[in-house]
């Protein structure tokens, strides 16, 4: 790549100093909001890069993906990436522990990601490096250092490959001892078939991620799980079954259920119909039997609310 500036302003339809002009000032120009955690416990803050930039930073990671490591243990944010993708390795475990990161993307910040980018970029001059930080960067109000947001579409890629190291020491970790990882964005997952494994393991990893400084993460104590097979296994909202089959929970499809009544009763707003839509395709998209029977249940009449299938 002989020159990466020039290269996304062409792609950009924009002179190299336009490019450049946004680049230098991408890091204050977001707006910034907070959205309800899925817990109901506290919010989450999001930071909406402005569509110049969003359009800069999207060009940047069309140009990068294909030359950034990404661990196959990581399985959000890449093509066919799916909690289902996430959840389906460890079907047959006998034993979970999952642990969470606290406040992930933000704690990667510019320079531990320029950290990277320079060990494996190598053809890449300190400018055009500093061109790809500064373009996906936020600083948020009051802050001195500038780190990745939730919001920015150049974060999930950025660091999922800051994460490429550390994905490859637990997956060896795991695979020494027969147990399998997945990491889902700030989701750690780990399980085994035997009883006398995931403490071990647990220690190495923490060992593992207390020793990493490019960036510092933290374990979210409060989120920590581990369990075996007499208590109920979830895994990034889907249920491993004792039989091994992945399923949603009767809860959610009883919620589902419920949703239906009420839209074939005409008393769900626009709104709530598109949420429903959204909820019964995610539903279908781990058990696809209940899309027939749905059908079964309420007749022709719910069929504008199923997901198409595809051909």
């Amino acid at each position: 790549m002989s020159d990466f500036i020039d290269t996304v302003a062409a792609a950009l339809g924009l002179s190299r100093n336009a490019c450049e002009v946004i680049a230098h000032t991408a890091s204050k120009r977001y707006k910034v909001f907070e959205i309800p955690k899925r817990n109901g416990r506290g919010v989450r803050v999001v930071a909406q890069p402005a569509r110049e930039v969003k359009a800069l930073q999207r060009t940047i990671v069309g140009l990068l993906e294909q030359r950034l490591p990404i661990h196959p243990a990581a399985t959000a944010y890449k093509h066919g990436a799916s909690i289902m993708r996430n959840a389906t390795p460890h079907l047959r475990a006998k034993f979970i522990t999952k642990l969470d990161f606290e406040g992930f993307f933000p704690s990667i910040d510019r320079a531990s990601l320029g950290r990277h980018l320079k060990q494996h970029l190598v053809d890449l001059t300190e400018v055009e490096i500093a061109f790809i930080l500064s373009s996906c960067m936020w600083k948020p109000k009051g802050a001195e250092v500038q780190r990745l947001c939730i919001g920015a579409p150049s974060s999930p890629l950025l660091s999922n490959f800051v994460m490429y190291p550390i994905d490859t020491d637990i997956t060896r970790m795991c695979a020494e001892v027969g147990a399998v990882y997945t990491r889902y964005s700030d989701d750690i997952c780990i399980s085994a078939e035997r009883p006398d494994v995931l403490g071990p393991l647990e220690g190495g990893i923490r060992a593992r991620i207390a020793e990493n400084r490019w960036p510092i993460l933290k374990i979210n104590e409060g989120k920590r799980v581990a369990v075996g097979r007499g208590h109920a296994m979830n895994v990034t909202g889907i249920t491993l079954s004792n039989q091994g089959v992945a399923t949603v929970g009767r809860q959610r499809k009883r919620g589902v259920r419920a949703g239906a009544m009420r839209y074939l009763s005409g008393l769900l707003t626009p709104d709530e119909i598109v949420r429903l839509k959204g909820e019964i395709a995610f539903v279908v998209s781990v058990e696809r039997s209940f899309r027939n029977v749905l059908l079964r249940t309420y007749g022709e009449d719910i069929r504008p609310l199923l997901p198409r299938i595809p051909l």
